[in-house]
């Protein structure tokens, strides 16, 4: 790139030179080099790759306009949300792995599952308040991955209670299905990371995330206090009988 210094300023393209304003500054640049063979096999494979992302996107619209809203703002929620399911969902392979995608972003604490439970379509979702506000609100994300369509229930409940019916379209029946879930702010749009809640119809049958991690919890618990009692069994005087707590 250099400066047009000439009396007579253009613009456009002159004898393989490009003429071009800046900031009122006249400036001016070769014309780039032909690509020899712009259909190489990284080229197609990066395009392919780049069309299964933004169909993807595009299906999921309204729902990252609302969770990547506050989200890192220099950026548009598009650009956002295109740059974590590039970089986070798509795999090698071309497919997406639904557990990673993220449909909400954002600083505030994940929503914490008490419990979750299915019974004839719908999903019974009970959650702990946690360190959030009592005006945060809670939205939920179904995805048929079998339709590629999504279906976001904004602002649905408050923090302030404690459960929410979750019902499956009649019409989504037998589909695959991804559930997520994120608190917002409703004043600032300033939301929480999304968390996968279940995911239903899959081929291994109905899977509920969150329980999965209630159980390893309840698991581990377990396993640590038998570790805990263990320790203080061999080091404890004989006839102390107060475990630690």
């Amino acid at each position: 790139m250099a400066t047009n210094c000439s009396l007579n300023h253009w613009s456009g393209n002159v004898g393989g030179l490009i003429g071009y304003t800046v900031r009122g500054q006249r400036y001016f640049r070769s014309m780039p080099a032909r690509v020899a063979n712009p259909r190489t096999e990284a080229q197609q494979a990066h395009r392919q790759q780049f069309a299964i992302v933004s169909s993807f996107v595009a299906t999921l619209k309204r729902v990252y306009k609302v969770g990547y809203k506050e989200y890192r703002t220099e950026r548009s929620p598009r650009v956002r949300f295109t740059e974590q399911v590039f970089g986070e969902v798509l795999q090698a392979d071309g497919t997406l792995d639904m557990s990673r995608l993220k449909v909400a972003r954002g600083p505030m604490e994940p929503l914490q599952v008490r419990d979750l439970r299915q019974e004839e379509g719908v999903l019974r979702l009970e959650w702990l308040h946690g360190r959030g506000k009592g005006d945060d609100r809670l939205s939920i994300v179904l995805y048929s991955q079998s339709k590629g369509v999504a279906l976001m229930m904004q602002d649905v409940a408050s923090r302030r209670g404690n459960a929410l019916n979750i019902n499956i379209p009649s019409e989504w029946e037998g589909d695959h299905i991804w559930v997520y879930g994120f608190w917002r702010d409703p004043k600032s749009g300033i939301a929480s990371d999304s968390v996968v809640l279940a995911e239903l119809g899959s081929p291994e049958g109905d899977i509920l995330r969150a329980a999965e991690r209630r159980d390893f919890n309840r698991r581990l618990a377990h396993n640590w206090v038998r570790i805990r009692y263990k320790e203080w069994a061999a080091e404890s005087p004989e006839g102390n009988l107060q475990p630690p707590d």
